[in-house]
């Protein structure tokens, strides 16, 4: 175990820091393919330079957990038993046999783990704290209040505690309080139902009137699964009544995570690459559903983050506010900012990952709002940056370097 770690640490680094905006295009690397289990090669922040007599003066954050296992027991055990019945009836190829064996040693190492964080996404976390500091060193400082707080998640709570630690690494002297509470739930995961302010909102239709099944029909075709299994299998006849589409759709979300555990196991040999992006057109489309078409459960986390903003401003001192959660809030989030190309819903379906792309969020996202202030004008600068780098809001109108009025920006948000 200590020795599959270190090599996890060792190739992609403890120090993974922050990071730039991913495309909005269609997916220039392939571990994009991967959706929201995409683990990102973060780079340090890119902050532009603020207008002349502005300096930064708090941050408003909101991050998703780190890398974590698969999110039920079910997520290996579905392939293994399979590849495992076939080996028994001697209906593996070479692959298959492959496959079975890689599967099989990255269920050792996560059974019992499911929904929790991995060594990775704790050092995703804590190297992200160490780089704000370092891109904004100005701000923690020893009268500074940071806050953090996280959703019920085992994961965003680790998530936050590594975090938290990164900071008192980087600033030994800073003071900071942590907490989980069904007080602040409207902060990081208002859908919950433990919150105390929970409502039930609206989800909006599909503006193409399909569902998550109906939509992976469409792009993922029982001929291209059956050549999946014809790799894996030598009569894939044997397998009924096994779901070629549902089994290969199942393949597909283990293989997307195992990155998230480290790269010695990886089985990316099983698709092509458009076999890939059949399946992640599938997957980003249901996300489009979670994140922008539930956007109405999500928005008090955004308009929570505006309201503890503008108390913050008053403080007279640095306020850093870190929140932990989920993917789909924070895909909301970005919609109802439009931020980026994710306010952009296309005529057609088939042109939904042109623009709105679920992985721009990948494991360890992080989106900050960070406020600058200058004694010389009374304005509120905001700089909005999504893993580490400026990013457009297309709602409203650019102050210049990627800079917003404040008070243009909280209006727009508590219209919501």
């Amino acid at each position: 175990m200590k020795t599959i770690w270190k090599k996890i640490t060792a190739a992609l680094g403890v120090a993974i820091l922050a990071g730039t905006v991913l495309s909005a295009q269609p997916c220039q690397d392939i571990r994009q393919l991967y959706g929201v289990y995409y683990i990102q090669d973060f780079t340090p922040y890119a902050i532009p330079p603020a207008p002349r007599g502005y300096t930064a003066v708090g941050i408003s954050h909101y991050g998703r957990h780190g890398a974590r296992y698969q999110d039920s027991e079910e997520a290996y055990t579905r392939i293994l038993e399979t590849l495992s019945e076939a080996r028994s009836a001697g209906n593996l190829t070479s692959l298959g046999e492959s496959v079975l064996s890689r599967v099989d040693s990255l269920y050792s190492i996560c059974r019992f783990h499911h929904g929790e964080l991995t060594p990775l996404g704790w050092e995703q976390h804590r190297g992200i704290a160490h780089s704000l500091v370092r891109a904004y060193p100005g701000l923690f400082k020893a009268n500074a209040e940071v806050t953090a707080t996280s959703s019920f998640s085992q994961r965003c709570m680790m998530s936050m505690q590594a975090f938290c630690l990164g900071l008192k690494e980087a600033r030994p002297g800073l003071h900071l309080y942590a907490e989980t509470s069904r007080t602040l739930l409207d902060q990081t995961n208002p859908g919950d139902k433990q919150n105390i302010r929970y409502e039930n909102a609206e989800v909006l239709p599909s503006p193409w009137g399909l569902s998550y099944e109906d939509h992976l029909k469409r792009v993922v075709s029982e001929s291209m699964a059956d050549s999946i299994l014809l790799r894996l299998f030598k009569d894939k006849e044997a397998l009924r009544p096994l779901s070629p589409v549902g089994w290969c759709q199942a393949l597909y979300n283990l293989i997307s995570g195992m990155g998230c555990t480290g790269p010695d196991l990886r089985i990316e040999d099983v698709f092509t690459e458009e076999e890939l992006r059949c399946f992640y057109r599938a997957i980003n489309y249901g996300f489009f559903q979670w994140g922008a078409l539930s956007r109405n459960r999500h928005k008090p986390a955004l308009k929570r983050m505006a309201e503890m903003a503008e108390e913050d401003l008053k403080a007279g001192h640095p306020v850093i506010r870190l929140r932990f959660g989920h993917d789909t809030i924070l895909l909301g989030i970005l919609h109802l900012l439009q931020a980026g190309t994710l306010g952009i819903i296309p005529d057609s379906v088939e042109d939904l990952a042109d623009t709105w792309n679920c992985y721009m969020t990948p494991m360890a996202a992080h989106f900050e709002l960070v406020f600058y202030r200058s004694r010389r004008d009374a304005r509120v600068l905001v700089l909005p940056l999504l893993n580490g780098s400026p990013i457009r809001l297309s709602a409203l109108q650019e102050k210049g370097g990627g800079f917003y009025d404040w008070d243009s920006l909280r209006d727009y948000i508590r219209g919501l």
